[in-house]
């Protein structure tokens, strides 16, 4: 491996580093104002330690992932995955708001500002390494032994389709909807662990982060800011 390499792969963690750090920072921040928020999702865990664990095993996952060179943490030469993620989060955006307006989600489905601001960020990391990096990271040498007479592209296509399915059906089951929304939401949020997760592939780990973050910063916190006023 050359200087160059090893430069490369210390900047690509540097950045996964980085981004556990702010995310570990503002949840502990958050914890010390409105420890509540957290409890439905870590269950008395503290959240600090609880994301340092989440982080731990997510980095490991992102490194098997990285070493593979099918999955990268990031790419400074794929730059421009954070400006797709932005654009391909629009639909996104379009379709809930629609189902929100015919069907009307409950009055409480999202954390308020300010809160808001730290929580989602906090929850979107964890998200992205609990249901797509760490899954991933095992699906991937799991399919490798068990269908090795499948073409490489077939086995990576249904370990993605395979690590979209944890989200929605996690979703699905703690929904409180009624069942049109549930059946929404179910649908909505595997075509958006599919493209997340292309984005992942095609790009890198920052662009499939930056595609949550655009949804969550219109959907949990401009539109659930708005709707309060407009549906309730």
């Amino acid at each position: 491996m050359t200087a160059e390499s090893n430069g490369s792969e210390r900047a690509r963690y540097a950045v996964f580093i980085a981004i556990s750090f702010v995310v570990v920072t503002a949840a502990t921040l958050q914890t010390a104002l409105r420890p509540e928020l957290y409890e439905p999702y870590f269950r008395g865990i503290r959240p600090a330690f609880a994301l340092a664990a989440i982080g731990i095993f997510g980095w490991v996952a992102l490194w098997f992932l990285d070493r593979g060179g099918t999955f990268r943490l990031y790419r400074v030469s794929k730059a421009r995955g954070v400006a797709a993620a932005v654009g391909l989060a629009v639909p996104f955006m379009i379709s809930a708001t629609v189902a929100d307006l015919v069907g009307r989600f409950p009055e409480a489905v999202n954390v308020l500002l300010p809160a808001a601001l730290l929580f989602y960020p906090v929850m979107g990391y964890v998200v992205e390494l609990l249901f797509h990096a760490i899954p991933l990271a095992l699906l991937l040498p799991a399919t490798a032994s068990f269908l090795r007479s499948w073409p490489a592209e077939r086995r990576i296509g249904l370990c993605i389709a395979l690590a979209a399915m944890l989200e929605p059906i996690f979703q699905a089951l703690t929904s409180t909807s009624d069942a049109p929304l549930t059946l929404f939401v179910l649908v909505q949020v595997f075509v958006f662990g599919l493209v997340e997760l292309w984005l992942f592939r095609q790009y890198d780990f920052v662009a499939m982060y930056a595609f949550r973050l655009t949804y969550y910063a219109y959907w949990h916190v401009l539109w659930g800011y708005l709707r309060l006023g407009w549906l309730f």
